[in-house]
Parts: structure tokens; C-alpha cells; sequence
């Protein structure tokens, strides 16, 4: 099961990303936010963090990352390109950017 951690600003797009996760077979959202800083804690194992934030979110991930296991993956949603540049600083076991408008497939084949 891979477990992820949804983080939008919107409570439609949280909604919307859950649903979409959730269908899939071995996809859980293990905890979802507004923001890093609203996630009351970190759920255990993650796998991925699910992001639909601006960059300046990214650099308080580091501060959330567990020492002492391995790091999870980041999949960004965004529509600007350079967001992304932010992930490759951090310490994270794979990333990947998709566009917000990305379809359910590209979502879904994007976790695996």
C-alpha cells in the first residue's frame, strides 16, 4: 500500500486529490493538510508527499523529514516549471512535477 500525504491550499483540490488517490487499488492519503505547517503530525510510514503549494512550502519539508528512515517522494503539482527547482536541494528518495490539470492516469502512473 503506498501511503501519501495530500497538502492544497484548497479544500477542493484536498478533495479532489483524495478521491482520485483513494480510487486507486493500493493508494491510500494517510493525512492531508492545507499546508505543511496545518499538518498536525506525520503519519507513519510515508511514501509520498503529494503537493499542489508554492515552493516556499517545499523548504519547510525538510524540517518534516524523519532523520532516521528513508526519505519519501515528492510528486509537485504545478503549472510553472521552476517550482521544481526547489526539490533538488532536499533530500528526497525521487520527485516529479505534473501540471494541476494533469489527467487521473498521469496521477496515478506518476506514484508507481
Amino acid at each position: 500500500m503506498i501511503q501519501t500525504v495530500v497538502i492544497a491550499p484548497s479544500l477542493a483540490g484536498r478533495a479532489g486529490l483524495r478521491t482520485l488517490l483513494n480510487a486507486a487499488e493500493d493508494v491510500q492519503v494517510a493525512a492531508e493538510a492545507a499546508s505543511l505547517d496545518a499538518l498536525p503530525s506525520l503519519p507513519q510510514p510515508v511514501d509520498i508527499f503529494v503537493l499542489m503549494a508554492d515552493p516556499g512550502e517545499l523548504s519547510r519539508l525538510a524540517d518534516l523529514l524523519p532523520a532516521d528512515k528513508p526519505a519519501p517522494a515528492v510528486l509537485l503539482l504545478t503549472d510553472t516549471p521552476e517550482d521544481g527547482e526547489a526539490l533538488l536541494s532536499l533530500p528526497l528518495r525521487a520527485w516529479g512535477l505534473l501540471p494541476t490539470g494533469c489527467s487521473e492516469e498521469a496521477l496515478i502512473t506518476a506514484l508507481y
